[in-house]
């Protein structure tokens, strides 16, 4: 099976100060699982940086969130399409 790596950051003091991907359904968009982080890049004592391993499977949707601003965090939707991750 083919994957992606995806690396998405985190800041303790930015939005909720997590980062992750999960698997959505693609009609209602409610998380079914989340997947696991291949590593963990601490850059200091509250930020760093994670590493997703995201299985290309054909027809699977994604949601995948990480620190945005001081208040919001920033969410992208994404499918797999073709073997590609696009927006949807």
């Amino acid at each position: 099976m083919k994957t992606e790596i995806i690396k998405l950051s985190y800041n303790r003091y930015k939005g909720s100060g997590k980062c992750w991907i999960a698997q959505v359904d693609e009609r209602t968009k409610k998380i079914q699982g989340f997947i696991n982080a291949e590593s963990v890049q601490k850059r200091d004592s509250y930020s760093g940086q994670k590493t997703f391993e995201v299985p290309l499977t054909e027809g699977a949707c994604y949601l995948f969130c990480e620190s945005g601003t001081k208040s919001s965090d920033s969410r992208h939707y994404k499918k797999v399409e073709n073997g590609k991750l696009i927006d949807f």
